[in-house]
C-alpha cells in the first residue's frame, strides 16, 4: 500500500545525477536509473516484505474503494462514535483514502452538516 507519484524529466549534462537529495537510487540491468529524492529532506524509504504489518499502514483503517464497508457495516460504526461526521471521515485509521475535498464532496451529496454527530446519523 503506497501512493507513489512519478515525475519524469531529462538530466542535463551539468546536472548532478543522481542528486545530491537522493534518499535511493537504483540502476537496473537496461541502463534505467531511478531515483527518489526529497529536497526537503522529510521522507523515509522503508524496504519491508510485509509492509502491511508495520505502523503507520497497520494503522489504517478499510479502504474506502478497495475494502468498501456495507451499509451496516458502516452504520453500525458509525452509532459508536460520538465525534463530528467530517472528523470521523477523515480519521485515516476508520476509513483510509477519504481526504479533506472527498469528505466535503460526500457531505454536501448527502445534504450533511459536518458538524453533525456521526452518532446522530440514521441508515
Amino acid at each position: 500500500v503506497a501512493v507513489i507519484n512519478y515525475k519524469r524529466s531529462a538530466v542535463n549534462d551539468e546536472d548532478e545525477w543522481p542528486s545530491k537529495y537522493s534518499k535511493f537510487f537504483i540502476q537496473l540491468d537496461d541502463g534505467l536509473e531511478i531515483s527518489f529524492t526529497d529536497k526537503r529532506r522529510f521522507a523515509k524509504v522503508r524496504l519491508l516484505k510485509d509492509p502491511t504489518s508495520v505502523p503507520p499502514i497497520s494503522e489504517l483503517g478499510p479502504d474506502a474503494l478497495f475494502e468498501p464497508m456495507t451499509l451496516d457495516e458502516f452504520t453500525g460504526r458509525l452509532h459508536k462514535k460520538k465525534t463530528e461526521i467530517k472528523v470521523l471521515l477523515l480519521d485515516q485509521s476508520y476509513i483510509s483514502g477519504i481526504g479533506n475535498w472527498v469528505a466535503d464532496e460526500v457531505l454536501y451529496q448527502a445534504r450533511i452538516h459536518p458538524q453533525q454527530s456521526a452518532s446522530s446519523l440514521s441508515g
